[in-house]
């Protein structure tokens, strides 16, 4: 696996690309609309083959550049129509204890779990003393996201150790 930038910037259409993927870097999520590839150099690179893939990716960079929040996945590029959007590695959590654990690290045992966390969401209520949910709130709020994407498979921790959404692109 040896994944370059430059050479993946070259190249013109989605079939080119997931071909130059499938050589050259690990497929570690396929959703809805796109597919997730590990590129091994810190980063991922988000792609599908349809419009719906382009408007995802285009909601997630937008949500990522107007907040900047550390609670997302930092974007570094994307392709100006959206075909491809570069972000951050992310270590998804795959089990609700491990999802659990996160938010109860983040919150200081303010918050419990996860079904805690959504019913704190949709009630409103900002602890002041945990900056983590107040992040989280303010993003929901601004960003238009709803309680129900942060669901169970869409948390993961950052290479700095903060739980963050993984996707926000749907």
């Amino acid at each position: 696996m040896k994944f370059n930038m430059d050479q993946f910037r070259q190249l013109n259409t989605i079939q080119e690309m997931t071909a130059y993927l499938k050589q050259n870097a690990i497929r570690i999520g396929m959703g809805a609309a796109r597919d997730a590839w590990d590129t091994g150099l810190g980063y991922v690179i988000k792609i599908g083959p349809d419009a719906n893939a382009r408007v995802q990716n285009k909601k997630e960079v937008k949500v990522y550049e107007k907040s900047l929040s550390r609670l997302l996945p930092k974007v570094y590029e994307h392709a100006t129509d959206f075909k491809w959007v570069a972000t951050e590695t992310v270590r998804p959590l795959k089990s609700k204890d491990e999802v659990d654990a996160a938010i109860i690290t983040e919150t200081d045992w303010m918050i419990e779990d996860l079904s805690d966390l959504q019913i704190q969401l949709r009630n409103n209520k900002m602890p002041t003393k945990c900056e983590w949910f107040n992040d989280l709130v303010h993003l929901v709020k601004s960003q238009d996201i709803t309680v129900k994407e942060l669901h169970q498979g869409n948390w993961g921790i950052n290479p700095g150790g903060t739980l963050v959404i993984l996707d926000t692109g749907k």
